[in-house]
C-alpha cells in the first residue's frame, strides 16, 4: 500500500518560514517492521507537518514570535502557540530517539533499570502500561 501520504520523503524542501519541518534522520520505511512507513508518513507528513504549518501561520501574524526559538516558545507557554511548538519539539525528539539500527542499552542504563524496576521485563511492562494511558498512546519519555 502506498500509504496515506505517499509523497512524504525524509528530505523536505527548505522553506523561508521561521520554523521548518526537519528532515527525518532515516528513510520513512527504515523502522519497519516495528513502525510502518505508512505510520511514519501519517505522523511526519500529517501531524508533525501540520504543527509546523500552524506555528508558521501564527508567526506570520506576529514578528516577535517569528524571531523566537522553538524552545523559547515552549517555555513561554502562550496558549495560542504552545501546543504547536511543543508538538514540533516532541516530534523532533521522537524521530531522533529511534534508529533503524538495533542497539543495546549501555551498562549504566541497565543498572538504573534494574534498580528502579527490578529488571528489563518489568521496565518494559511498566512503560507499556504508562504509555497507553497518555495522549498519543504508545509514546513517553524516560528521564533519569
Amino acid at each position: 500500500s502506498p500509504g496515506i501520504f505517499p509523497a512524504v520523503s525524509h528530505l523536505p524542501e527548505q522553506s523561508a518560514a521561521p520554523f521548518a519541518l526537519r528532515q527525518l534522520p532515516y528513510p520513512p520505511d527504515a523502522l519497519e517492521p516495528w513502525i510502518s512507513a505508512e505510520t511514519v508518513a501519517y505522523h511526519y507528513g500529517g501531524h508533525h507537518a501540520t504543527y509546523v504549518r500552524t506555528l508558521n501561520s501564527a508567526a506570520s501574524q506576529d514578528p516577535a514570535l517569528a524571531a523566537m526559538s522553538l524552545d523559547d516558545i515552549v517555555r513561554q507557554r502562550t496558549p495560542k502557540v504552545f501546543n504547536a511548538a511543543a508538538q514540533i519539539w516532541n516530534h523532533d525528539f521522537f524521530w531522533d530517539s529511534m534508529s533503524p539500527v538495533h542497539t543495546e542499552p549501555d551498562h549504566a542504563l541497565v543498572e538504573q533499570v534494574n534498580k528502579s524496576f527490578g529488571g528489563m521485563a518489568q521496565f518494559k511492562a511498566a512503560v507499556k502500561e504508562k504509555a497507553m494511558q497518555h495522549f498519543g498512546s504508545g509514546w513517553l519519555w524516560l528521564l533519569w
